[in-house]
């Protein structure tokens, strides 16, 4: 049977990708060449911290990654 996700990690989840998309929206909206790459690249992180709040085990990929 598969258990169910944390609720705490559905919450981080969500906030994160909030984050995220805040992050490209204020990418787009600037007319700054390097605070839109900075924002990307905040975009990405966020999102890979998403993706480790779903998938808590695969985490230490992201961290080894860094």
């Amino acid at each position: 049977m598969m258990s169910r996700m944390n609720a705490s990690n559905e919450d981080k989840h969500k906030r994160y990708t909030r984050y995220a998309a805040y992050c490209l929206d204020t990418a787009t909206t600037t007319k700054d060449p390097n605070a839109r790459v900075m924002h990307h690249d905040m975009a990405h992180d966020w999102l890979e911290l998403a993706n480790a709040a779903l998938h808590p085990l695969k985490r230490w990929d992201v961290i080894k990654a860094k």
